[in-house]
């Protein structure tokens, strides 16, 4: 039987390899850290218990109409009305609480995706999660809606 040797021809592709592989996982790691903080700015008051109890239900929380759910998740924001509410029917068909709103930033009208309402946070947070690793969305955040936004919903 012939022995495996490491020859000169092997050792830069090898070097290549672990290279790479280095590097992905100092990217991954940093990435990681960077999804963490930026969670932590958005919502530093998150207990961990709470999170654990409500993502262990694996439920949607049922939209309601008092204000005394005063959180919503933003989880797209576009220019195009069509994309907005395709989005939107989307994530309804789906069971989820979505609505849209409109906003002009700098003279441009947005369209943006939400969802709710939430009594803490903590719920809202964990809704985006939810929307972002099944639709593969980059980005969510929880959001204070105004009192004519949640007029207008209900």
């Amino acid at each position: 039987m012939k022995k495996f040797e490491i020859t000169p021809r092997l050792v830069i592709p090898i070097l290549v390899v672990m290279v790479i592989a280095a590097g992905l996982s100092f990217y991954l790691v940093t990435s990681k850290k960077k999804v963490v903080e930026k969670v932590e700015q958005r919502a530093p008051e998150m207990e961990e218990p709470a999170l654990l109890t409500f993502a262990e239900k694996k439920e949607i929380p049922p939209p309601i109409t008092t204000p005394l759910r005063p959180w919503a998740v933003q989880v797209s924001a576009c220019q195009s009305y069509t994309q907005a509410k395709h989005f939107k029917d989307v994530l309804k068909n789906k069971g989820f609480p979505a609505y849209l709103t409109e906003a002009t930033v700098k003279g441009k009208k947005w369209y943006r995706v939400r969802l709710g309402f939430y009594p803490t946070k903590i719920e809202a947070v964990e809704v985006g999660k939810r929307i972002a690793s099944e639709f593969k969305i980059k980005d969510y955040w929880p959001v204070k809606p105004t009192n004519e936004e949640i007029e207008k919903i209900h």
